[in-house]
């Protein structure tokens, strides 16, 4: 079978919502403050790489650069207030950013804040490909040959009962058509249980 695709055969709508729903109420709403508070540094542009060390890594790639950047670049009677002030602004930067992760963790959700990047205007979003990203985690495909012929087949059976079922008419209402069925453990064969058709 050329050009083999994918089959889509299960989509958890619930869990997509669920997360969209917790960022779009929890995580989201705190990002501005983590954002200022960065911008407060005047290290660099915030990019995905310090929004990972924010939150992932306690801000120590911030903090060794800024340390760096304050002893490379102040001059050495002012670079005890440049510390001092450096401090201060990284202790609020991960003051801001233990709420979002508190948040997150007190539910479980610190998976969520991956989903999380910087826009090309230097903003902490959640973007359109994120969300597609998150969206694909809840999703289950059927990817080879044998595994798509196998779910044709399901399909067919599936057809095939839904038929029958309809073909009972009244008689459906009083039986499962499941229990209309039994195995045969010795042949490994399905095979119908004598029934009152009429």
């Amino acid at each position: 079978m050329e050009n083999l695709k994918k089959i889509l055969i299960k989509e958890n709508h619930i869990s997509i919502s669920a997360d969209l729903s917790f960022i779009d109420k929890n995580i989201l709403p705190h990002c501005p403050a983590i954002q200022k508070a960065f911008e407060n540094l005047e290290l660099a542009y915030l990019s995905d790489i310090y929004l990972n060390d924010i939150l992932f890594n306690s801000s120590s790639k911030i903090e060794s650069e800024l340390t760096d950047q304050i002893f490379n670049g102040t001059q050495e009677l002012l670079v005890d207030t440049a510390v001092d002030s450096a401090l201060m602004a990284i202790a609020k930067l991960r003051q801001n950013a233990e709420v979002l992760i508190n948040k997150c963790s007190s539910h479980s959700r610190q998976d969520l804040l991956n989903y999380l990047s910087i826009s090309e205007n230097k903003n902490i979003v959640f973007s359109a490909a994120s969300k597609e990203k998150l969206k694909e985690s809840y999703r289950t495909y059927v990817i080879s040959e044998k595994g798509i012929r196998r779910r044709k087949l399901h399909e067919d059976a599936a057809k095939s009962l839904n038929l029958f079922k309809k073909s009972l008419g009244e008689l459906s209402s009083n039986v499962d058509v499941l229990e209309m069925f039994d195995y045969d453990i010795n042949n490994d064969d399905i095979f119908p249980v004598i029934c009152d058709y009429e």
